[in-house]
């Protein structure tokens, strides 16, 4: 099983949200929020996502993502889904402030 860092998922994310560059529009403390919010979703919904196939018991614990070096709970097979659900919140949070005209 691979694992990669919360800074990787986070970058992906940035790359689809065209966010990249030295002014943000989304903060990293946003994202890591986003990041940690979906890797729950994801663990809730797949709990072979964290463990070999034989496990289907989500883990006790699993470590909240709190900083850009903080390591994922899932496996780097979900990696895709972890960036889409980044991506959708940070769009809808964007949507949010957006005015119908």
């Amino acid at each position: 099983m691979a694992v990669s860092l919360a800074s990787v998922a986070i970058y992906r994310a940035r790359r689809t949200l065209e966010d990249i560059g030295p002014a943000y529009k989304w903060k990293d403390v946003e994202l890591i929020g986003y990041c940690d919010e979906g890797q729950n979703e994801i663990i809730r919904n797949r709990p072979d996502s964290t463990a070999s196939s034989l496990d289907t018991e989500p883990p006790d614990s699993i470590t909240a993502i709190t900083a850009l070096g903080t390591t994922l709970a899932i496996d780097d097979l979900f990696l895709p889904e972890l960036v889409n659900y980044i991506v959708e919140k940070a769009n809808q949070k964007r949507a949010s402030f957006v005015k119908p005209e």
